[in-house]
């Protein structure tokens, strides 16, 4: 692995005009990550006000933790050179974690009948005139078949509920130059989906899973912790 002294990034000398989060959460961390090491991974890009690694009941990591800085501009810049870095063979995903009782269901957007031509930077930049954006996924879309075969799908995850709403209010229906048909751009919904209310706690950092007890209260079997996923994105990596 790298050392993290030497991940640098133009990222570090560019102004940034709008405030930004503070919070990062980190990802397919080793089991073997200490409390320690995340520090130091992290606070070669500022000062850090917290960070602390998620633990099962045995004290392993589950293979996420949270990082804390001072301010927006040092989160920022870890969270673009960290991200997809890897650490003992594990390939770190880092984001911004969403503030506490933010309904995380109402924050992601699904986005139809998208140009093959448009990329994430485009989408990006059309989105986020709206609002804060905490990830965005471009992919073909499975079911265009014979039908419509030069489209794609994406999904937008804004910070704020209410910015998603904005933006689907003012982007469903716009159309792209050159397009042949406007995008549709709705909240994104899952009939039965299990996971949710598991994600939610993941973004606010309140997921702690437990292992399988017996009648006896006795573990049953060697057990080790679900990683932590994200209902929308984790199979779209």
């Amino acid at each position: 692995m790298q050392n993290p002294k030497e991940w640098t990034s133009k990222a570090l000398d560019e102004p940034h005009a709008k405030p930004r989060p503070t919070n990062l959460i980190i990802n397919y961390l080793p089991k073997d990550t200490s409390d320690e090491e995340l520090y130091d991974i992290f606070s070669t890009f500022g000062a850090i006000r917290s960070s602390k690694i998620i633990r099962d009941n045995f004290g392993s990591c589950v293979g996420y933790g949270f990082v804390d800085f001072v301010n927006s501009r040092f989160a920022h810049v870890a969270q673009m050179i960290v991200n997809g870095r890897e650490l003992r063979g594990k390939h770190l995903k880092v984001s911004f974690a969403l503030p506490r009782g933010i309904d995380i269901a109402k924050c992601n957007l699904f986005v139809k009948y998208l140009p093959v031509n448009v990329n994430k930077e485009e989408l990006e930049n059309l989105f986020e005139t709206h609002g804060t954006l905490s990830r965005v996924k471009v992919v073909g879309d499975k079911f265009n078949g014979m039908m419509e075969p030069q489209l794609n799908v994406a999904y937008v995850r804004f910070r704020e509920p209410a910015d998603a709403e904005k933006a689907k209010i003012a982007l469903d229906g716009y159309c792209f130059p050159g397009a042949k048909r406007p995008i549709s751009v709705q909240i994104f919904t899952r009939r039965e989906n299990p996971r949710v209310d598991e994600a939610q706690a993941i973004e606010e950092g309140r997921w702690n899973p437990s292992p399988p007890l017996g009648a006896e209260g006795v573990l049953e079997r060697p057990w080790s912790p679900p990683p932590a996923r994200d209902p929308i994105f984790s199979d779209l990596d």
